[in-house]
Formats: structure tokens, C-alpha cells, sequence
């Protein structure tokens, strides 16, 4: 601290010695601590100040910055701008910056309106306690690039109407810890016409008692993002034209809005023409709207607009509910209801009255353009071959009875995930169908809200990108591609190529460019054990269809079948206690461990059944280090062999990778 005072010293002495006598010398300075450089006295030719602002010109002298660092006077010949010093012109003002001892004044209507050559405002640091109004206060500054005001507390501040409005080349506007009180009331074109602006901060902002958001971000065609999760939109009246002509939103979140005030939704969504989807919460009581003429107008990309609840339209004026959905071409409803523009015709003055699609699409029945809010989520569960898909229909109105139809089989039992009900649906899929498309389809009352097509793999190609799980995603999906090709099951419309992302290329039978480790197995080893069971080694295999299966083969001595061997209880005691006294089973206890012949009576088959992904590694049968029975030593074996045929071998090495994704998932819980 001691060093920047002294610093500060040194700048403003060399301001008195050489600033009138050698004005180049002093302009020529890098930098003026703002705090020390406020001119007093007589000071250089392109200074100005009041007593609540000073101006210090840039190095050109042609422009400058406007230092606020009193309490704000605004003109007094009606012109509620800041009062600027005398002699300063407007156009010199290329930036504005408060300082900590800036206080604004209770009207901030149009302060810094118009102000045409301002580049940037940096308000944080104002006192804005007693402010009551922000209407127009920035006003077509038409080279506004960036305004901070973040961390103000505006307590006080009842009017934000046109705060930003046409401010067309602003990109930033920090409102980050920008805090206002339940006096806020109006918000109609707060940002109207920020061209530029891409992304802003309002959840500081208490709308508790906003009345109007009228044009709030009308025309704002750069604005990508769009949280609005805080607002409370209790009392607002009008939301007309609030997102007119946001071209660069994508998606809109509008779940957490109360509706119960409003009358006015006219345009309010028109013209978003990259929107694809659009949410509505159970709190969107349309009951008192009177006006909704083109509200999703010109929603040229516009697929799904999801709603908790019916809307009741009663109340819509005649002749204020036409054109709703005029120019949506690829809306479709949540039971496959497509959008059909042959009764709408050119011309300002030909209406269409289209309310009537403003409801949850019920299918032929009931066509509509709305998509209830019942979109499922899913768990999979992946302990075998067989993928268990779960998936959770949520339900939106506890008084009314739901049921859920998948994969032809109906489920109405609830089950609570949370705090929300859900009516819980599941079916098993092996790999070689995880493209496989179910329907679903839910009734609320019998009546049909929702219908769609789902499949495992659009769920795994959801998760790719996770952090956690999108490498397990990944190599499900791989093994998934594999699966189709082996069992032949692939189609233009199943096929999971089509998921290939970098890195997996599901589309190639050669993407598996690796050993998967193992040692040979010592069959010798194997014979001596069962030397005194009247049986020899005759391999081992696995299934890939229902579930994963390993098979330990012994081959019964010439002369007798397998068949007959099993009917000899004797025999069958004698090579169960050698297996287990001599601890070359390790799994006595599993229930699915059977004994049966082989199709040709030739082999006794030991099945080791439902063996879960991550026990791939798990020694069923254990003659010594190298005479061992696993899933991972088969898939060796099977990679090994030439008598395997070469389209099982990228099967083998697609469940390694899939078990060792799982694995590594599992060793760092």
C-alpha cells in the first residue's frame, strides 16, 4: 500500500511540473491512477470536471473517460441526463467508470441515454441504494459494447422498463450479483433491440411483483442461453413480444413461470426461428388469457413444445387466437400429430383459427400440437448380457390414474424417485438389439398423452460425453455393433453404426486392434486333475444371446454318452468331490451351475449361468495358474484360435473392452 501511494505522488506532480507547460510530455504517460488524476485548479487544455465527474482525455485527445465520483446532478433544462462539465461534448466520451464514491441519483431515468460514442460503463462500484428508477437509462447508446453493474444492490428500484433498449452492439452486460427488491415492477423492453447480446445474469432479479415483461428481450437475435428459473411471474399481465425474434435460441425452459395473471401472450415466442424445443410447467394456468394471436409464429425449426397440463383457452377472444402456429413445419405432437399449414393462407389479413391444436396431442382422436410433460427417463442396468432397461414415466397430476404401455407390456405401479412419482417400466434387451426401438406410450384416464419409439442405444449415445460413464457408453455401444454383425441382425434402421463416434468406429469389424490378455490353457494340467473322474477336457465356450453363460465341456471316455454317464449317480459323486475337495471349483454353491449332455451326447456341459459383466475376470474352475476357467480366458481362447471363426473374434474383443470399462468404473468407487 505504501508503494502505490507513493506512486500516485509521483503521477500527480508530474501533472503540476509538466502537464500546461509541455502538454506532450504529459499525455504521453501510460497510465493515471484515477483516484489522484481529478484535475483541480488550473488543468490542461481536454480535462473537464463538475463536482460529481471528471474527464481525462486519451492519449489521442480526441476521446476519453468519464470518471463519476460524486453524487450524480442530472440537467436541469428538463433533459434528465447527466449533467456533463461544461465544455465536454458528448462525443468525446468513449468509456464511463464509477467510482466508489459515485452515488446515482433516485432517477436514473435516461442517465446516460444516447450517449453515442460510450463504449463501456463500468458501474459496480456506485451507490444505487436510493435508486428508484432505470428506465431508458441506457438508451440507444449505440456503441455500448459492455455495461458492469454487477454486485449493485438496487433495493429501491421499481422501474427497469427500456433500461438497455436499443442498445444494438452491446455483447455484455454483467448483472452477476445485481440484486433488486419485490418494489420491481415493471420489465417491459428491458433489453429490446440488444442485437448483440449473447447471454445475461438475471438471477438477482425479483419479479415478484414485475407486472409486465412486455418486448423484455424482443429482438435480441444473439442471445443463445437463457436461464429464467428464478423469475416469478406471479402478477405479470403481458408477456407479449418477450422473445420476439430471438433467432439464437435453441431451447427455452419456461417450467418455472406462474401464469395465473397473465392475459397477453400475443408473438410471444414468434419468430425464434432456430427454437427446437420449448417447456411449459404445471404452474402455466392459462385460464385468464384473452390474447394469443401468432404466439409460436415463424418458429421455423420448433419440433416439441412440452406442457404439464392442458391449457384452458376459454377466454380467448375470437378474434385475437388465430395464426398460433403459422410457419411451424416441423412441430410435431407427443403422439405423432404433424404440423399441417394447408388451411393457412398468404396475406396479414388471413387468420387462421388454429387454437384448437393448442393442446396435448392425443393422436387421431385428439390431434394437437402439444407434447405432455411426461418424457421418460431411463436406468439401465448391465449386470449380464442381457441390458435391464428401466425406464420412469413421470407422473403429472396425482389425482388422475396413469398407466404406461412398453414393449407390450402394460405397468400402472408408482414408485416415488426424490419427492415426484413415477410409474416405473422395464424390459430386458440382449446387445445384439440395444438399437432396437420400443414404443411407449402413456394414459392418463385411458386417454393417450404420449406415444414415442425408445431404444438402450439412444440412451447410451446420451451418456457418451459424460465424465463418469461415457467411456462405458461407449464400449456398450461397440459391443452392441458387434453383436449385430455376428448374429446378423443389423438393418438401415437398427443399425448402430449409425452411433459411431471417434475412437469407437462401430461401423468397422475390424476396429479392435488388440490382444486381449491371457496365457494359453494348460489343458494337461486340466486331464490330470480329472484324471480319476473317468473324464477328459473338451474346451470351453460361452453364449452371448440371453445372458452371459461360461461352459466347461468334459468329454465322457468312447464307447458310452454323456447322457448315460449323468444317470450313473456314482460317477457323478465321484467327479463332483473331486472338483470340490480338491478346490478346483470355486462356485459348488451357484445356482445355475448345471450338468447337461452336449446336442450330440458326446460332452457333459458344466454351465456357469447370468454371470455379471464384472465377474468376466472371476476363475469358475481352477486347476492351477494356467489351467484356469473364466469368461476372459475363453474370449483369449476364442482370439487365439483359427478354428474360431474370424467374425466371432471382434465380438470377444468388444465384451473385453466392455468389461474393462465396467471394471475401471467399478475400482475407482
Amino acid at each position: 500500500m505504501k508503494m502505490e501511494k507513493m506512486k500516485h505522488t509521483i503521477k500527480t506532480i508530474s501533472m503540476a511540473l509538466f502537464g500546461t507547460v509541455i502538454g506532450l510530455a504529459f499525455f504521453g504517460l501510460s497510465s493515471i491512477d484515477v483516484k489522484a488524476a481529478r484535475p483541480s485548479g488550473n488543468f490542461p487544455d481536454g480535462y473537464y470536471a463538475n463536482d460529481w465527474c471528471y474527464f481525462i482525455p486519451d492519449q489521442d485527445a480526441e476521446t476519453g473517460t468519464l470518471y463519476i465520483d460524486g453524487a450524480v446532478q442530472t440537467n436541469e433544462s428538463g433533459d434528465p441526463r447527466i449533467s456533463l462539465p461544461e465544455g465536454l461534448l458528448e462525443s468525446k466520451i468513449k468509456s464511463i467508470i464509477a467510482e466508489s464514491t459515485c452515488v446515482l441519483p433516485d432517477s436514473c431515468h435516461s442517465l446516460f441515454a444516447r450517449l453515442s460514442t460510450c463504449e463501456t460503463i463500468d458501474l459496480k462500484n456506485a451507490n444505487c441504494a436510493n435508486v428508484t428508477s432505470m428506465s431508458y437509462m441506457f438508451f440507444k447508446c449505440n456503441s455500448l459494447k459492455s455495461v458492469d453493474m454487477s454486485e449493485l444492490k438496487a433495493l429501491s428500484l421499481t422501474d427497469a422498463y427500456y433500461m438497455f433498449s436499443e442498445c444494438e452492439v452491446l455483447e455484455s452486460i454483467n448483472l452477476t450479483g445485481f440484486t433488486t427488491s419485490n418494489k420491481l415492477a415493471t420489465m417491459n423492453g428491458m433489453f429490446s433491440q440488444c442485437h448483440n447480446l449473447q447471454s445475461v445474469d438475471l438471477g438477482g432479479f425479483n419479479t415478484q411483483n414485475v407486472s409486465t415483461m412486455w418486448g423484455l428481450f424482443n429482438e435480441c437475435h444473439s442471445l443463445k442461453t437463457l436461464d429464467l428459473s428464478g423469475f416469478d411471474t406471479t402478477h405479470v399481465g403481458s408477456m407479449e413480444r418477450m422473445f420476439w425474434e430471438c433467432t439464437a435460441l435453441e431451447e427455452l425452459d419456461l417450467s418455472s413461470f406462474k401464469a395465473s395473471s397473465l392475459a397477453n401472450m400475443t408473438l410471444m415466442l414468434g419468430s425464434c426461428t432456430s427454437l427446437q424445443t420449448v417447456k411449459f410447467g404445471p404452474n402455466w394456468d392459462v385460464s385468464n388469457v384473452n390474447a394469443a394471436a401468432s404466439m409460436f409464429f415463424n418458429c421455423q425449426q420448433l419440433q416439441t413444445i412440452y406442457v404439464a397440463k392442458e391449457w384452458n383457452l376459454t377466454k380467448l377472444h375470437p378474434q385475437l387466437r388465430y395464426n398460433m402456429f403459422k410457419y411451424c413445419p416441423n412441430l410435431v405432437g407427443g403422439c405423432g400429430t404433424k404440423y399441417d399449414g394447408s388451411n393457412y393462407k398468404e396475406g396479414n389479413d388471413q387468420h387462421y383459427d388454429d387454437y384448437k391444436y393448442a393442446c396435448i396431442d392425443g393422436g387421431e382422436s385428439k390431434p394437437g400440437y402439444f407434447t405432455a410433460d411426461c418424457v421418460p427417463m431411463a436406468d439401465l442396468v448391465a449386470d449380464t448380457n442381457s441390458f435391464d432397461f428401466t425406464i420412469y414415466v413421470p407422473v403429472l397430476d396425482n389425482t388422475k390414474t396413469y398407466s404406461v404401455k412398453y414393449n407390450g407390456t402394460t405397468y400402472t405401479d408408482k414408485v416415488t424417485l426424490a419427492g415426484k412419482d413415477y410409474i416405473a417400466a422395464k424390459a430386458g434387451f440382449a446387445a445384439r438389439e440395444l438399437a432396437d426401438k420400443k414404443d411407449v406410450i402413456v394414459y392418463e384416464d385411458e386417454n393417450m398423452i404420449y406415444k414415442n419409439k425408445i431404444s438402450v442405444a439412444d440412451y447410451l449415445k446420451k451418456v457418451l460425453n459424460d465424465e463418469t460413464y461415457g467411456k462405458l457408453a461407449g464400449e456398450m455401444l461397440r459391443y452392441g455393433a458387434a453383436a449385430q454383425v455376428y448374429f446378423n441382425k443389423e438393418t438401415d434402421e437398427t443399425k448402430l453404426a449409425n452411433y459411431g463416434t471417434t475412437g469407437y468406429q462401430l461401423d468397422n469389424t475390424d476396429f479392435v486392434n488388440f490382444s486381449v490378455p491371457g496365457e494359453p490353457l494348460n489343458a494337461s494340467k486340466i486331464n490330470t486333475a480329472l484324471s480319476g473322474a473317468g473324464v477328459t477336457y473338451g474346451g470351453i465356450n460361452m453364449t452371448f444371446t440371453s445372458d452371459f453363460t461360461l461352459m466347461f465341456a468334459l468329454k465322457v471316455p468312447d464307447g458310452t454318452t454323456a447322457s448315460q454317464y449323468l444317470d450313473d449317480e456314482d460317477k457323478v459323486r465321484n467327479m463332483k468331490n473331486i472338483l470340490s475337495t480338491n478346490n478346483y471349483i470355486l462356485a459348488p454353491e451357484v445356482e445355475s451351475l448345471s450338468y447337461d449332455p452336449d446336442n450330440y451326447d458326446k460332452y457333459i456341459i458344466m454351465r456357469f449361468k447370468k454371470i455379471p459383466i464384472l465377474n468376466a475376470d472371476y476363475a469358475y474352475l481352477n486347476f492351477d495358474y494356467d489351467a484356469q476357467i473364466s469368461i476372459i480366458q475363453y474370449l483369449y481362447q476364442a482370439t487365439q484360435s483359427e478354428k474360431v471363426s474370424e467374425d466371432l473374434k471382434p465380438l470377444c474383443k468388444a465384451l473385453y473392452l466392455y468389461y474393462a470399462a465396467a471394471y475401471k468404473i467399478k475400482d475407482s468407487e
